[in-house]
């Protein structure tokens, strides 16, 4: 450091034999107890970095003899093409002797990759249901400030990595980034049927239950009409008979859609059963991409 007799802004640091800051304060160190294991150094206006400049930046730089030097530190960029993400870490400020692979780390699994040219990859499969989280991927090696991208969006994350060649993950290359929470992936491919709640789609199917009750039991309906003498008769059970009239009794005049009333004659289509035509095959599709995705995926909660 530069000797002057002005001391602007002064800050104080305390490192290990390593360089590392553990700790820092800035203006009088006085009633500051260091732990005496530790080296200390106090930088000002007058210095390079200055003191408040290396307060904010504590963790770029290493202190050694006295003297701060801008810490090994790598640069991130991404690149998409054919559905791939490849994150690619560059060293920058290297030492002379360069670390020969670093470490990548995403949704929770750290990810060995060897350095050839001053750089190293990961590349990523991210399923769609994720697109919109954050998925923040760091390369660290010792020595080196870690440095971190966010290759998603910015909704809470619920991730997973899933290596290649293993159970969910088909690719030989490339990590799978997906969900790690069905019911994530529930509201995800629910949202796909453009549903907004379970209760929605139970709400719309149920109207066809209550056609097909009265289309089965009406006095002209399938049961009944099969239980009559000119066609061959369908045996009930003391149960079934029982069953039967109550059903016609009290069950159908309480339907609020009926087969006479859903579609009538020269009318248009009440809104529930409209409904219905257009959720139906949406929520099939969803239900059968949900149950294809719950057993491709391991590691659900």
């Amino acid at each position: 450091m530069a000797e002057q007799t002005k001391n602007l802004h002064p800050c104080t640091f305390a490192y290990d034999s390593t360089g590392r800051i553990l700790n820092a304060t800035q203006g009088s160190t006085s009633s500051t107890t260091w732990d005496s294991t530790l080296s200390t150094a106090t930088f000002d206006d007058n210095d390079t970095p200055t003191g408040e400049a290396l307060f904010s930046a504590q963790d770029s730089y290493l202190i050694v003899s006295g003297v701060a030097t801008l810490r090994p530190y790598f640069t991130l960029t991404q690149a998409t093409a054919s559905g791939i993400t490849t994150v690619t870490a560059t060293l920058e400020n290297p030492p002379a002797t360069p670390p020969t692979s670093l470490d990548f780390i995403v949704a929770g699994s750290t990810v060995s990759s060897p350095i050839s040219s001053g750089s190293a990859s990961i590349s990523l499969a991210i399923d769609a249901l994720v697109a919109t989280q954050k998925i923040d991927v760091i390369a660290t090696a010792t020595g080196f400030k870690r440095g971190r991208i966010n290759v998603g969006g910015s909704d809470t994350p619920t991730l997973q990595a899933i290596a290649p060649n293993t159970a969910g993950n088909t690719s030989s290359t490339s990590y799978r980034v997906t969900t790690s929470s069905k019911a994530y992936a529930q509201g995800y491919y629910m949202g796909q049927a453009n549903l907004t709640s379970m209760a929605q789609a139970l709400s719309d199917l149920q109207v066809l239950v209550q056609v097909l009750v009265h289309t089965l039991y009406n006095t002209g309906g399938v049961v009944n009409s099969l239980t009559q003498s000119t066609y061959t008769p369908i045996t009930l059970s003391a149960n079934e008979k029982n069953a039967l009239p109550d059903i016609q009794t009290n069950l159908l005049p309480n339907l609020g859609y009926t087969l006479d009333t859903i579609y009538p004659s020269g009318g248009t289509e009440v809104l529930q059963y409209a409904s219905v035509k257009t959720v139906l095959p949406n929520v099939t599709k969803s239900a059968q991409d949900y149950a294809t995705f719950v057993a491709n995926t391991p590691g659900l909660e």
